[in-house]
């Protein structure tokens, strides 16, 4: 597999959430599909190789060095997942909770992504938290949510970093904390998610769980906006800016008249 297409790989397994899984497999190579031909790749699926099987499916899926075909990709899924390859029930979990490649089933979502979960992968404990946040396929359980996100924020996860900050300050499956809630905010957003930064970004300007800091949130709005991902987000990251660039300027126009009062 050439760089190039190692890279699309990359990209293909971070928009389901297995980036960080099998990311650095991809790139190291040893014991892995991803420097091999397709014929290699299939042979070592049909000898139960897990982790080839994981990759072969997502080249069937994908269609990359040969045709796509769904059917065989959720063929090779599953076998992966079945040997209990967490990065493949992961996907077995997202495949049945977004519906689009097979029915959509949460209960069948549910069940495979707990069982990533449970092996450590901090993506499915996430979304496990989510389904438990939402109801999908199990009772609507605030604290295992939280419990969930917790597993997350403990690798360093960042979006469960954040989704933990959300549940200390909404109280939430947890007493409301605004301290614990903005240190969680500043892990997730240091490493540059954007809807931490722009929870940091009000959480500076209305001086919750922290010293109030108008220049603080403007920067953090302004990161928000270099890294947002959805015309929502910029546009909420764009407006909280605005609003903070005002009060800074009233701020500075009451300095102002405050200097000239005293001269």
């Amino acid at each position: 597999m050439t760089a190039t297409a190692k890279l699309g790989l990359l990209t293909r397994l971070a928009a389901v959430g297995l980036g960080a899984a099998l990311g650095a497999l991809v790139f190291a190579g040893a014991g892995s599909a991803s420097a091999e031909p397709l014929q290699t790749v299939q042979g070592k699926a049909q000898s139960g190789q897990a982790w080839s099987q994981m990759m072969l499916g997502l080249e069937y899926r994908d269609g990359v060095d040969v045709a796509p075909n769904l059917a065989q990709a959720i063929v090779w899924f599953r076998k992966a997942a079945d040997q209990g390859f967490a990065p493949a029930m992961r996907m077995m979990g997202s495949l049945y909770a977004e519906g689009a490649v097979v029915p959509r089933d949460d209960a069948e979502a549910f069940k495979w992504t707990k069982q990533a979960a449970q092996q450590g992968l901090a993506e499915a404990q996430v979304s496990l938290g989510r389904m438990y946040a939402a109801g999908l396929g199990v009772a609507r359980s605030d604290k295992d949510a939280v419990f969930w996100f917790k597993q997350a924020a403990r690798q360093d996860d960042d979006e469960g970093e954040r989704l933990l900050a959300v549940a200390y300050a909404q109280g939430v499956g947890e007493h409301q904390n605004y301290g614990r809630a903005a240190g969680l905010f500043r892990l997730a957003a240091d490493q540059g998610n954007a809807e931490a930064q722009i929870s940091l970004g009000q959480f500076y300007e209305e001086g919750a769980g922290l010293t109030q800091d108008l220049n603080q949130a403007r920067a953090w709005f302004n990161a928000a906006i270099d890294r947002c991902r959805t015309v929502e987000a910029c546009q909420r990251a764009a407006e909280d800016r605005l609003r903070v660039q005002a009060k800074l300027s009233i701020v500075a126009i009451e300095a102002k008249k405050i200097a000239e009062a005293s001269n």
